[in-house]
């Protein structure tokens, strides 16, 4: 789960920011922590992604089974159309509000170098800190 602490502060180019503090390996408060680390995030409705701190993206992508991995070909993450993936949330004001599933795994692509993967509904945010909330959080 990714969580966060600070609520909602209205903003003049960016609607709303809040800030991400941790992922835990599924929904259950006393699983296993992976990371925590606060950093700011905006809610982007024009973003077909979710985009998140390198770090915390890297332990969320090794929790999908087959984990994440980045190809170049496309210039994005993906994994397998049929992977398990990891329950996510957003602590909003200390509200959990939960990913769907089927939102953290995008449509097939197919490639040119083997065979069809879907990309990950997470991307990281490439250093950007620049992170957002986009349409598979939506």
């Amino acid at each position: 789960m990714l969580c966060c602490k600070a609520g909602f502060r209205p903003l003049l180019y960016h609607p709303w920011r809040h800030s991400f503090c941790g992922i835990y390996e599924d929904d259950d408060e006393s699983s296993k922590h992976v990371l925590a680390r606060p950093s700011h995030i905006e809610i982007d409705c024009g973003n077909p992604f979710t985009n998140i701190p390198g770090d915390v993206f890297n332990a969320t992508a090794a929790l999908y089974d087959p984990p994440g991995r980045y190809v170049d070909e496309i210039g994005g993450w993906v994994t397998d159309c049929h992977a398990a993936v990891p329950s996510v949330a957003l602590r909003i004001d200390g509200v959990d509000m939960w990913f769907e599933k089927k939102a953290l795994l995008g449509s097939p692509i197919s490639l040119k170098s083997g065979p069809d993967y879907c990309m990950l509904g997470l991307q990281p945010d490439n250093g950007s800190g620049l992170g957002s909330a986009g349409a598979t959080w939506l």
